[in-house]
């Protein structure tokens, strides 16, 4: 007898990586943030990100660059929290996402 009732899931460690670098403040409500996609240690060119700021609202959509950095202005209210996603594998219909690390942004007054 089979037992299809059952789902199996596994995490799998990927060579590619998403990382948000500190935020730079550029006003009192107006940040910095910086970030870099890479894969096997090499920059990934040319992937369109979102970056998402708490509670899952995409606030804009930076490209990567030549060396896999991207670069997006923000500006916020409150405190918030905010982290990149990207999708990876489209051309060979095994997508996943992977998301960085997650910054935290406070404004001034």
């Amino acid at each position: 007898m089979i037992d299809v009732g059952r789902a199996v899931t596994a995490t799998v460690a990927l060579p590619i990586r998403l990382t948000l670098s500190r935020p730079l403040m550029l006003g009192p409500r107006a940040f910095r943030v910086r970030g870099r996609l890479t894969e096997n240690g090499r920059g990934v060119a040319g992937r369109r990100l979102q970056l998402i700021q708490s509670p899952g609202r995409a606030v804009t959509f930076p490209t990567t660059g030549a060396d896999g950095s991207f670069s997006a202005r923000l500006t916020v209210r409150r405190t918030t929290t905010v982290y990149a996603v990207a999708r990876i594998g489209e051309e060979t219909d095994d997508s996943n996402l992977v998301t960085s690390n997650r910054v935290r942004l406070r404004p001034r007054g």
